[in-house]
């Protein structure tokens, strides 16, 4: 099995605040963290061990009590998890433990904040996928957007923040490695509109640069 290395990035840093349980989804994205898990988890397409979860803390200004990180698998706490101490900085991992999940299962991450006073400024979490069979990565694009505008068709990139556009050449990304896309999913937490809805990926040639 050949590990993938999934850097979930969060841009500036996140702070997570006071007595808060904040959820980060698994995968290679920017993204943004949910106070409801089921906007962050997402469905795991391949079976597989997921290791060495880590994160990187800018500042940290909780006084008292740590902030903990967990890996989840389906909505229930996994192996892997490690504490961020009261004021500490720096980067924090789990070097021992491991989650196994199959195809189906639904992962996140959850960082809880058990300080009353402040808060550690998260600026990635990370992990390692191995798939049971080939190589596989999710790449996923998450932000909270809404498409307000009827009839209309919208672009964004893949594996980033979303941001519609609708000039397809402005999100376009060049691939650097021949593979397969699959398992296209997304996630709506809310829907006004009265007709149907199309999700779908292009594949096109494009110029090198």
């Amino acid at each position: 099995m050949t590990a993938t290395s999934l850097l979930s990035h969060l841009g500036a840093g996140t702070l997570i605040t006071a007595s808060t349980t904040l959820f980060l989804p698994v995968g290679v994205a920017r993204i943004f963290a949910a106070t409801t898990e089921a906007n962050s988890y997402h469905t795991q397409r391949a079976a597989g061990v997921f290791s060495g979860m880590n994160c990187y803390i800018k500042s940290n200004t909780s006084v008292a009590l740590a902030t903990t990180v967990t890996f989840r698998k389906n909505t229930a706490d996994g192996s892997q998890t490690f504490s961020i101490g009261a004021g500490a900085t720096g980067e924090f991992s789990d070097t021992t433990n491991s989650d196994m999940v199959a195809a189906g299962d639904e992962v996140s991450y959850e960082m809880t904040n058990s300080d009353v006073v402040g808060g550690p400024s998260v600026h990635y979490v990370h992990c390692l996928f191995a798939a049971t069979t080939d190589t596989y990565t999710p790449l996923m694009a998450r932000n909270n957007a809404a498409l307000t505008a009827a009839s209309a068709t919208n672009f964004f990139p893949l594996g980033a923040q979303i941001n519609f556009a609708a000039v397809e050449a402005n999100t376009a990304l060049k691939s650097r490695a021949a593979g397969t896309l699959q398992h296209l999913y997304v996630y709506v937490s809310a829907n006004a509109r009265k007709g149907n809805s199309r999700a779908g990926s292009q594949a096109r040639p494009k110029a090198s640069w």
